[in-house]
């Protein structure tokens, strides 16, 4: 039986790139999979008309309490932008796989072709960038926020990734709406590879480089250096911003954010 996978595009911004990026994911996606546009909503603003002519979820920051887990803060950046995701999975949770994309990620290939390779992996749980455990990047900002009133998780057990973009299995979003609802809090960089390594679910890591990576992969589909967790570089990093992708062949890029980004 063949797996179904949905691929999510996450956005506030519906501006031409926007929906240019819509199109090639969804162009790039399996005939058996769905494509869906996320879309943050500002209460008292227009739903734009696009969203009647595709796939879309429609969520507010009504989810930060709605879902009934503890958000870091008061707003969905930082930290909780898993929150649209949990919600779209319990509303359509038949999937075996949910690709969750940024509206700053571009791949510099055919989307078809970066999905199709990773469809070989169906052990895993969450694929993404830059894992790392706690050792290799004791500095990193966010260790802290994974915690709990009652329960603590030894820093030498966390793991963090970086997640404009990831893939996730169904089985790992169970798990994590499960621990959620036991009021654990954390930054979603930190909670989802922690979580789901200590439920014995799999990770890999795109290829950037380090232990999860598969032998062979290293920079495959983004380049990384260590930068003890700051993500200046390379072609997947925090900052700077670029105005366009670089001119590296199948590679992902990110963060890429066209000037002109008006509502149309």
């Amino acid at each position: 039986m063949s797996i179904r996978q949905v691929v999510l595009l996450l956005t506030n911004n519906l501006c031409l790139s926007t929906k240019s990026l819509f199109k090639e994911i969804a162009d790039g996606a399996d005939i058996s999979d769905d494509a869906f546009m996320l879309y943050h909503h500002q209460p008292g603003n227009e739903i734009p008309g696009f969203l009647m002519e595709v796939k879309s979820h429609i969520f507010t920051d009504d989810i930060l309490y709605n879902l009934g887990y503890v958000p870091l803060f008061n707003k969905l950046l930082p930290g909780s932008n898993h929150f649209p995701l949990l919600d779209f999975y319990k509303k359509y949770s038949s999937y075996d796989y949910y690709w969750m994309i940024e509206d700053d990620v571009r791949f510099t290939g055919d989307w078809f072709f970066f999905f199709q390779y990773f469809s070989k992996f169906e052990e895993y749980d969450l694929v993404t960038s830059h894992v790392r455990i706690f050792e290799e990047e004791p500095y990193w900002y966010w260790w802290n926020t994974l915690k709990h009133s009652r329960y603590f998780i030894p820093f030498e057990s966390r793991i963090r990734s970086f997640n404009p973009i990831y893939r996730v299995s169904r089985k790992a979003l169970e798990l994590l709406s499960d621990v959620l609802d036991m009021k654990w809090i954390g930054h979603h960089e930190v909670l989802l590879p922690t979580i789901i390594s200590l439920g014995n679910l799999k990770l890999l890591d795109f290829g950037g480089n380090g232990r999860f990576v598969l032998p062979g992969s290293e920079n495959k589909f983004y380049t990384s250096e260590n930068e003890i967790g700051a993500l200046k570089k390379g072609t997947m990093r925090f900052r700077p911003i670029r105005r366009n992708a670089g001119p590296l062949k199948n590679k992902l890029y990110h963060p890429v954010k066209a000037i002109h980004s008006s509502l149309l």
